[in-house]
């Protein structure tokens, strides 16, 4: 298992790179050769009524041998209107 945070992954990809990977992947899906799961999110009332905390994931994999999971964590504030 490798483990990438935000931090690493700024240094490692740059944007071509990551369009590469993008639309091998998108290829790979229309062929059947790998899934992946849409990000679902929930968010948790904090006490602080402006602000939910919310957690994401999604995941795929390929047949190449392949899976990844992607969990972020965030603390967002509601916009009053």
């Amino acid at each position: 298992m490798l483990i990438i945070d935000n931090d690493t992954v700024a240094k490692v990809l740059t944007m071509e790179t990551t369009i590469a990977a993008l639309e091998q992947s998108y290829l790979a899906l229309a062929a059947g050769e790998a899934v992946c799961r849409p990000r679902i999110d929930i968010r948790i009332p904090t006490s602080d009524p402006s602000r939910n905390y919310q957690w994401g994931s999604m995941e795929g994999g390929s047949t190449s041998g392949y899976f990844a999971i992607r969990m972020k964590s965030d603390v967002i504030s509601l916009l009053s209107g």
